[in-house]
Order: structure tokens, then C-alpha cells, then sequence
């Protein structure tokens, strides 16, 4: 492998150059095609941006403080957004920066090891349906990818280097702003500290260790006090009631794994036995991290949302490229070795881009779920064009919906109810967004199609509005539709 090594060296800088080009060529392509994303908490993150701006909080609707997601991603889009003036263009440049950058951070820790290790690692990201899919997915996905992957490494670099401590301490902090899982680097970053402890014991209390430290906590503790002003708890977090999702969690999380795809996750697993085996303490740190994470989505966040291994694939892709090279060193000769490194990327490439052209083994991250919002925002669009000035609209998400319409217009479903019983008259004016994309909210809501909805009250009896169809619209597998109501009740 050696010779294979010495020419991606020498010619690292046009390899990495034509990897990049390649990633912004799909996501150029990719992102020219969608007018909306695809998840409620895109909209959200793009609405606490505009909030910022326009309301000077952090807040969905302009007033109440926010407490479910740090700040870190709605900082990232605030400077774009400020300058191209449109929150998902801005979004879209964010991540697909990011997107890039992640790569090149790829490169660099499966270089730690070999060159070879960390050209197939980003290989297998580039085109991994996951990858691909989170390019132009304004969401914290690729920017906690970046952060996380870029705060470790830079840490490891520090035992050799003290001047990195200074950066590695505050890209940590920052990636706990992106997403509260960044709290669990410091499991890695004990276990390299400890695996190191000769090194350890002469740097713990440098002048660039301290630095970094205070750096980081300045800007942790200013999210602190912004939550003591806002909740009276530096603190604060909704996700405080979060609770142990039981050993089942563990089964269901790990079984996402395989999902990842057909021989990707295969040659993954078989990576981390030899990683064990190789007791490399950088590589092996990433390791550290993998198996914290694991145990926080597995145990706490969402252990059925497949997701949540997006955050931590381009590690999975070193352990991948560890395997796939290992199998083939023990091929006799370096043609041999070459040849199938070459069949098993080719192999998953395929399976890859198949996955996510078909929406074969997990359809929540393919093209078909791409823009899945666009129905939203085209009855929006039709709403703001055709319906009078003085309209109300009901929705079941302000965030979501004020990205399509004047703010001012919109009120949520529970709020607009009880205004109308209140004031009948406003019944003329008075018009009804449903759809398919939040059934947890709109499911009774979408009966309206059908001239009447009914919502069960404590008292026994029902709300029933009586409605009618003014536009539906269809995309892909969701819909949405706009309603008039004509009549409200209580029955």
C-alpha cells in the first residue's frame, strides 16, 4: 500500500480539488431543483434566523423565548442571511460550504492513519445517500459533522502542538451550540488525554490549554446568561424532560445501523475490529466518540430516528475505509489489493446512489423526500395572491408557515378557535391550512376537506367548523389544503 499512499500525496491537492467539484456539482444540481426542505426543524432553524433579525430574539413567533435548540445554527445563517436577504438561499450556501469542509476534515483524520484510509473514508461520505441528502438539508446535521470532527482533531493535534488547544477548546464549545451532543466529546477527549498521560501531565496546565479553555467557556457561558435572562436558569434546556427510552431503544438504534446500506455497514463493523486490533490511539479516539454518541441517541434522543446517525457519519465512513483496506492488504499482491479496493467502492457508490434514487431501505432520505414542503408553500403562494387583504389564516405551525406568508395574517389553530368563537364575524374572513406534513397537529383538521371538522372538547362536546375546499395541492406523497370556513359551533 505504500505506493498507492506516496501518489495520493503527491497528488493530494488535484485529488481533493476533483473530490470538491464533484460534491458541488450535485449539490449545485440539487439545490437548484428545490424550493422548500423537507423537515419542520429546517423551518424552525430558518425562523429563529429571521427572528433575530427582525424581532432581535431568539424566538419562533417574535416573543417567547426559545429553549429547545442552541443558538450555534441560527448564528452560522445569520451573516449570509443578512446579506442575501433570502433564509433558505442563505441556508443552502451554509450547508453546502459546510458540506465541503467536512470532507476536507475527513481527509485529514483518516490521514492520521494513512493517506489511503482517508481518501476511501471520503469517498464512501461523498456518496453516501445520507450525504448527498443533507448537502442542500438546512438543518444542524453537516455543520455538527464540520464541528465535532474539526474540535477532536484539533485536540489530538494539540498533543503535538500546544498552539491548537487555543482553537480546539472553542470549536468544541461551538459544536455544543450547534447540538447539545457535542457535550459528549469530552468522552474522547478524556480517553485521548488519558491514553497519553506522560503528555498529559506536562501540557494540563499550559498557557494555550488555559486559553482555549476561557475562550470556549466565554462563549458557552453567554448562551448561560441569555438563558438566565430569558428562564431564570443559565441552564435551561426543554430537553430537561428527556428520560431513559429503555434497553429496547439500544435494539431499535442499533438496528438502524444496518440501514446505513447493503455492504457499507458490513465493511464498518468489520473496520472497528481492526481499529481495535491496530491500537491506534488517534483512530481510535474517534471510536470514543462513536460509541458516546451511540449511547446518547440510543438511550435518550430519538433512538428510532435514523437521522441521528447523520451527525456522526463521516467517522463510520473512516471505520468502513478501515475495513475495505484491510481486507485487501491481504491480497498478495498490490494489483490484487488495488483491484478490489476498487470493485467494493464501486460496489457501494452504486448501492448508495441506488438508495437514494429508489427510496429503498429508508425513504425519509432520499430525492423523493427532497422539497417536501413545496405543497406549503404553494397554496401560500396562491393564498397571498388571490385571497383579499383582510384574510386570516389558521395554521398548524407559525414557523413553518410565516416562511410563505405575511406574518401579520397568520395565528395557530388553538389561538384562531377560540378568537373566532369569540367574534363570530370574523367567520367570512377566515381561512384554514391543513396538511399532511404535520398529521400530530392538522389529522381532524384535514376533515375539513370534506365540509366539517369536529375536535372533541373536555366538556363532552365538540368544536365543529363548517368548511369549504378552496385549493388543493399535491406533491410527491403529501398535500396540503387551504379551507373557508363558513360556520363554527359548539355541539
Amino acid at each position: 500500500m505504500g505506493e498507492i499512499n506516496n501518489f495520493i500525496l503527491k497528488h493530494e491537492r488535484k485529488i481533493l480539488i476533483i473530490i470538491c467539484s464533484v460534491v458541488f456539482v450535485y449539490f449545485l444540481v440539487l439545490s437548484s431543483a428545490i424550493e422548500t426542505q423537507w423537515a419542520q426543524d429546517s423551518h424552525w432553524y430558518m425562523s429563529l434566523t429571521k427572528n433575530i433579525v427582525s424581532e432581535s430574539k431568539y424566538s419562533l413567533d417574535g416573543r417567547t423565548p426559545f429553549g429547545q435548540y442552541p443558538p450555534g445554527f441560527s448564528l452560522l445563517l445569520l451573516p449570509l442571511y443578512l446579506m442575501v436577504k433570502n433564509i433558505h438561499i442563505a441556508g443552502l450556501i451554509v450547508v453546502g460550504l459546510f458540506s465541503l469542509l467536512t470532507i476536507l476534515i475527513t481527509y485529514k483524520i483518516g490521514k492520521i492513519y494513512s493517506p489511503l484510509v482517508g481518501l476511501v473514508a471520503v469517498i464512501l461520505l461523498m456518496f453516501h445517500n445520507l450525504f448527498i441528502f443533507n448537502t442542500v438539508s438546512v438543518m444542524t446535521e453537516i455543520p455538527f459533522m464540520f464541528f465535532s470532527l474539526l474540535g477532536l482533531y484539533l485536540f489530538i493535534r494539540g498533543f503535538e502542538n500546544p498552539n491548537y488547544f487555543v482553537f480546539a477548546f472553542p470549536v468544541i464549545a461551538f459544536s455544543c451550540l450547534v447540538r447539545y451532543a457535542g457535550f459528549f466529546l469530552i468522552f474522547p477527549m478524556l480517553f485521548y488525554s488519558f491514553v497519553n498521560w506522560n503528555k498529559t501531565k506536562k501540557i494540563i496546565f499550559s498557557d494555550k490549554i488555559i486559553v482555549g479553555i476561557l475562550l470556549g467557556l466565554f462563549m458557552f457561558l453567554s448562551w448561560c446568561l441569555r438563558n438566565f435572562l430569558a428562564f431564570g436558569n443559565p441552564f435551561y434546556t426543554s430537553y430537561y424532560n428527556r428520560s431513559f427510552e429503555g434497553i429496547l431503544s439500544f435494539f431499535a438504534f442499533g438496528k438502524l445501523f444496518f440501514e446505513l446500506g447493503f455492504v457499507f455497514p458490513l465493511f464498518a463493523l468489520f473496520g472497528i475490529f481492526c481499529l481495535i486490533k491496530s491500537r491506534n490511539k488517534e483512530i481510535l479516539t474517534f471510536l470514543v466518540w462513536f460509541i458516546f454518541y451511540f449511547i446518547l441517541h440510543a438511550s435518550w434522543w430519538g433512538g428510532g430516528v435514523f437521522r441521528f446517525y447523520v451527525g456522526i457519519l463521516p467517522v463510520i465512513c473512516l471505520f468502513s475505509s478501515f475495513g475495505i483496506i484491510n481486507v485487501a492488504r491481504r491480497f498478495k499482491t498490490r494489483k490484487k489489493s488495488f483491484v478490489f479496493i476498487s470493485i467494493i467502492l464501486s460496489l457501494i457508490i452504486l448501492s448508495q446512489l441506488f438508495i437514494f434514487f429508489s427510496g429503498v431501505i429508508n425513504h425519509e432520505t432520499t430525492i423523493k423526500t427532497l422539497d417536501r414542503y413545496a405543497s406549503i408553500k404553494h397554496v401560500s403562494e396562491w393564498a397571498n395572491q388571490t385571497l383579499p387583504e383582510n384574510s386570516i389564516y389558521f395554521v398548524p405551525d407559525i414557523a413553518v408557515y410565516s416562511m410563505y406568508l405575511p406574518r401579520e395574517k397568520i395565528i395557530y389553530y388553538g389561538d384562531g378557535l377560540n378568537n373566532l368563537l369569540q367574534n363570530p364575524s370574523l367567520v367570512e374572513k377566515t381561512f384554514l391550512f391543513a396538511d399532511t406534513l404535520h398529521t400530530w397537529i392538522t389529522e381532524p383538521f384535514l376533515n375539513g376537506e370534506k365540509g366539517t371538522i369536529r375536535i372533541p372538547l373536555s366538556s363532552g362536546k365538540s368544536l365543529v367548523l363548517q368548511t369549504s375546499l378552496v385549493k388543493k395541492e399535491e406533491y410527491k406523497d403529501r398535500y396540503t389544503i387551504l379551507l373557508n370556513v363558513t360556520n363554527i359551533g359548539i355541539q
